[in-house]
């Protein structure tokens, strides 16, 4: 018999394969990270900027990450996974 946590990896990656692999990518660094700006965003992954803000833009709309405010630099949001 398979254990939970098998069975819950499973499903997520079914879930997510809709996803590019730049998010799906962001989305691991993420998880790893806990939340970040998309500035440590770009400099973790080398992705060019436009790249980042469409993988974090299609994970917000998915549900998968949420906006936290930036308590030392309100002018910034980090992005968390829900």
């Amino acid at each position: 018999m398979a254990s939970a946590a098998v069975v819950e990896k499973v499903k997520e990656r079914e879930e997510n394969c809709h996803l590019p692999q730049s998010a799906l990518i962001v989305m691991e660094i993420l998880r790893k990270e806990g939340a970040l700006t998309p500035k440590a965003i770009f400099k973790k992954t080398n992705f060019a900027p436009r790249t980042v803000r469409y993988a974090l833009k299609t994970l917000l709309e998915s549900g998968i990450v949420y906006k936290v405010p930036n308590l030392l630099d309100l002018r910034q949001n980090k992005y968390k996974l829900a």
